[in-house]
């Protein structure tokens, strides 16, 4: 962003990610053990794998996702528009609200934590309780992971490292597929 906008981007992830389960037996994957992990803006974005944003009219092709770890993510994206990111995502309120996964139709994923840092602020906190929350509340799985000790950066190393908290949790939410 500001190049291209939300629309475009989810739809991008969600096309890229279909085409690895198409191929995965061409590189030797079982496409139905697919998983994804996003942080930050990634978090975001992977959301959107297994969930559709209110403006969708037409069902989008969303791939058989086994489990989603989604760390640090940003869930509420109204306060963007009129923040310091405001030049620079170039966000419309009205796009804010189509595109933020609290606002999005949730759909059933095998698998969902919904991780993030004790160290981080208290928005990234309340963000991710509240998609735990509306999960929850539709019945659909998924788990809040506080990691203690991690920041919003620390977090993102600890999701690439497989002797990491959360990169060990990545590993064995894979291997029990």
């Amino acid at each position: 962003m500001p190049g291209q906008r939300l629309e475009v981007l989810v739809d991008q992830v969600r096309r890229s990610v279909l085409c690895l389960e198409k191929h995965a037996g061409d590189f030797g994957a079982d496409a139905r053990r697919l998983t994804v992990s996003g942080h930050s803006a990634g978090a975001h974005l992977a959301s959107f794998l297994a969930a559709t944003s209110p403006q969708e009219t037409a069902r989008s092709s969303l791939p058989s996702i086994s489990g989603l770890m989604l760390a640090s993510g940003i869930y509420d994206l109204s306060g963007i528009p009129d923040s310091f990111l405001r030049d620079e995502a170039q966000m419309t309120a009205a796009e804010a609200t189509a595109w933020s996964p609290l606002t999005s139709n949730k759909l059933a994923c095998p698998q969902r934590i919904i991780a993030f840092g004790s160290e981080e602020t208290y928005p990234s906190h309340k963000q991710a309780a509240a998609l735990h929350t509306q999960l929850h509340a539709q019945d659909s799985a998924s788990e809040l992971l506080p990691v203690p000790s991690l920041n919003h950066t620390s977090v993102v190393l600890d999701l690439a490292d497989p002797a990491g908290y959360l990169g060990g949790r990545g590993a064995n939410m894979i291997s029990l597929l």
